[in-house]
């Protein structure tokens, strides 16, 4: 594991590398839509992937970014979601590599290495989102932002 908080996923990048398609995407490029299922998971080689919602009113929500060395899929990929507005966006120009959910599944399901790989990362995420909460209620920027530094001291 790396010294980041979200650790690079090595062995679902050598997976992903064998098997899966090569995609490109410029910056500002939709590569999930929410109006639109999307049956990919990704593995995120370079770049960085901007992940927001819009509101009923136009209101962009930003909820983060995915970078270097993380797995994603689309929101509901893999449980139903009736909310799902969220889109992925290229911040950058960013390279992922791209395989349909059941072959990703299959795959978790025959190797117990890439499978706690990924399980730690996913725990790791959830971490991360309780912690967004815990800052993001924080009343005025400047608690919010020393909520944030202590978070990504850790």
């Amino acid at each position: 594991m790396s010294g980041s908080f979200f650790p690079y996923l090595s062995l679902a990048e050598e997976y992903f590398k064998a098997h899966g398609q090569r995609a490109t995407y410029k910056k500002r490029q939709l590569l999930v839509r929410h109006d639109e299922p999307s049956q990919w998971i990704f593995f995120l080689r370079s770049g960085l992937i901007k992940v927001a919602y819009t509101l009923d009113d136009g209101t962009e929500r930003l909820m983060g970014y995915f970078i270097p060395g993380m797995v994603f899929a689309q929101l509901g990929a893999f449980f139903p979601d009736s909310l799902n507005g969220m889109e992925y966006e290229a911040a950058l120009n960013t390279n992922v590599y791209r395989l349909p959910r059941q072959q990703f599944l299959d795959a978790l399901s025959s190797s117990v290495e890439m499978s706690q790989e990924y399980l730690d990362a996913m725990i790791r995420n959830q971490i991360f989102m309780i912690e967004r909460l815990e800052y993001q209620g924080e009343k005025g920027m400047r608690q919010k932002y020393l909520k944030w530094l202590l978070f990504v001291m850790r």
